[in-house]
């Protein structure tokens, strides 16, 4: 791949198509749950979004 390429509009439409049909994002509860069937027993949300429920950065540790 050479140089940059922009995005197009059929770029777009193909990224709103995945976004709103296959971007599910786990709840914090759900990984929470994986998390301590893993062997994890501590696990904290270090940052979220208010305005954005799918913006976070978690930390689970052993």
């Amino acid at each position: 791949m050479s140089g940059n390429r922009q995005l197009q509009t059929q770029d777009y439409s193909m990224i709103e198509n995945h976004i709103s049909s296959c971007d599910f994002p786990e709840t914090q509860q759900t990984l929470y749950e994986i998390s301590q069937k893993q062997g994890f027993n501590k696990f904290e949300c270090l940052y979220h979004d208010d305005n954005f429920d799918a913006s976070r950065l978690l930390c689970i540790y052993k």
